[in-house]
């Protein structure tokens, strides 16, 4: 093996060659100084190295900036990116562009980084083992695209395609239309994948309420995972902000959301990934929350997230799932939810920035947007759902819904509308 670690300075190159010898005796290590020797360039050969340890505070440059430029290079090693004490938004950048981890140098101990080192090598051994089977799977599976065959479901048409998985519309044996997710097993490198999808319909089914998605059946048929739940006719909230919306039928979705909420937080779940894309609406117009594949049930002690992994869409991310500072609970969801007011209303995002590392950092050190002053009374609620600090937000989905009733009189809006 060949392990190359790149920082300018002296005493942590020796520092990380004595830690990694303790359990790498065999590897050759390279230690490259970017003071005297230029950083690596458009035509290096990455083929020879097995692991890259880079730290990012260079004098010659930002190493994230270069790390960004160089990752997709053919045979680009896997990376632990270093820092001299713990930095979140480093943290968060560096997981954000594909670094396999992070770590702060100061207080690191050979054991911690040998644990680090060895779980990377070991994902990327069964990578490589899987790659070429995988692709097969992957060219076969999506130019065949053959419709399931599940009994019970007549399979109308396809009507979306994620990474791994296929959308379906679908019709049941008694004409009812619903969607069916597909997932192929074949296509899974990590039990995790599976583990989630059981967590999520396992959660969601115990929810008897109309205003978070219905799911009917979940199981597996051949090297198929399925799962099926109702249809939405009129699509999800994205379609509906370009334009912003009048003030009260911001307030209507608000409060059905909210109503969401309440049921899954009642119920011990996070969903951690709110956004208008998984806000969806029935012919009636009313509105559920679907897509639970991040959540987590906070009774429980399984938790799939990977360590360091940042999970959430950064556009509508709270300011915890972008920090160590607190962890995420129900009202990161709030915040969440604080950021689809701003936008239902203005048709804009509160935070602008060219990357999605960028835009977490303003989630976290910004100001509480503002909202025009056409929205001047709707500014309180901006102001309790979007604080900061958790404990300065409004402190439950039911205490919104109280809050909705005594200050905005929002079941005299809505019976009169």
């Amino acid at each position: 093996m060949k392990f190359l670690i790149i920082d300018d300075n002296q005493r942590s190159r020796a520092k990380l060659k004595e830690l990694l010898r303790l359990h790498w005796h065999k590897a050759e290590l390279e230690l490259l100084d970017p003071i005297s020797t230029e950083l690596p360039g458009e035509d290096k050969d990455w083929q020879e190295y097995d692991l890259l340890l880079l730290d990012y505070d260079l004098k010659v440059a930002n190493g994230l900036d270069w790390f960004e430029q160089h990752r997709l290079k053919s045979h680009f090693p896997p990376t632990i990116v270093l820092s001299t004490t713990a930095d979140p938004e480093v943290a968060v950048r560096a997981i954000k562009l594909g670094a396999d981890n992070y770590l702060p140098k100061r207080g690191l101990n050979a054991q911690k980084l040998n644990e680090i080192v060895a779980e990377i090598l070991d994902q990327t051994h069964m990578a490589e083992n899987k790659r070429e089977r995988l692709k097969h799977v992957v060219k076969r599976y999506r130019s065949a695209d053959t419709k399931p065959d599940i009994e019970g479901y007549q399979i109308i048409k396809k009507i979306g395609q994620g990474g791994m998985s296929t959308i379906y519309l679908a019709e049941t044996a008694d004409g009812k239309q619903i969607v069916m997710k597909t997932l192929q097993m074949a296509m899974i490198e990590n039990k995790k994948t599976v583990m989630r999808s059981h967590q999520e319909f396992k959660l969601i089914s115990r929810i008897d309420n109309r205003h978070i998605v219905r799911l009917f059946d979940h199981g597996t048929v051949g090297d198929l995972l399925y799962t099926t739940m109702e249809y939405f006719a009129k699509g999800d909230l994205k379609k509906r902000l370009r334009k912003g919306m009048l003030q009260k039928h911001a307030l209507r979705y608000l409060r059905q959301i909210a109503e969401g909420l309440s049921a899954i937080h009642g119920c011990g779940i996070i969903h951690r990934d709110l956004k208008p894309g998984n806000i969806m609406f029935r012919d009636d117009d009313s509105l559920a929350v679907i897509d639970f594949g991040i959540s987590k049930d906070i009774n429980s002690t399984l938790d799939l997230t990977e360590q360091g992994q940042v999970m959430g869409t950064p556009n509508y991310m709270a300011p915890e799932q972008g920090s160590s500072s607190y962890r995420p609970d129900a009202r990161s969801d709030l915040y969440s939810l604080g950021v689809m007011l701003y936008e239902m209303l203005t048709g804009n995002k509160p935070y602008a920035a060219p990357t999605g590392a960028a835009i977490i950092y303003k989630h976290l050190h910004d100001p509480i947007p503002q909202l025009p002053n056409r929205f001047y009374d709707m500014q309180v609620l901006i102001d309790r759902l979007m604080a900061k600090y958790p404990q300065d937000r409004i402190q439950s989905a039911y205490e919104l819904l109280q809050f909705l009733d005594d200050e905005f009189r929002l079941d005299l809006v809505l019976d009169f509308e």
